[in-house]
């Protein structure tokens, strides 16, 4: 009688505690999602000036393919030998030719 009495007891503290416990992880992802949202909707939009433009300043020769495989490209590199190489794509060389 006594012993099941103790139990109740001990069963309602740890039944409070984890609810506790459920509630403050509720509290702090409801915080986390809030920093969060203003982290992403502090950014804004970025004001261009009328005059701008997009500087293109490319290092190394431009290619349509890199020159060699994978592995010859990272040794080259490692020992300092590379030649710099910019990888162009068609669509990217319409997309400047169109904006000129």
């Amino acid at each position: 009688m006594i012993g099941r009495a103790i139990a109740r007891v001990f069963g309602w503290i740890f039944g409070a505690l984890d609810l506790l416990r459920k509630t403050l992880h509720f509290i702090l992802l409801l915080m986390l999602f809030a920093i969060l949202a203003a982290a992403v909707g502090a950014g804004g939009t970025p004001v261009v000036p009328d005059k701008a433009a997009l500087v293109v300043a490319p290092e190394g020769r431009l290619v349509e393919e890199l020159s060699g495989d994978a592995f010859d490209r990272a040794l080259a590199e490692a020992t300092g030998d590379a030649e710099p190489e910019v990888l162009v794509r068609r669509r990217h060389l319409e997309a400047l030719v169109e904006n000129v």
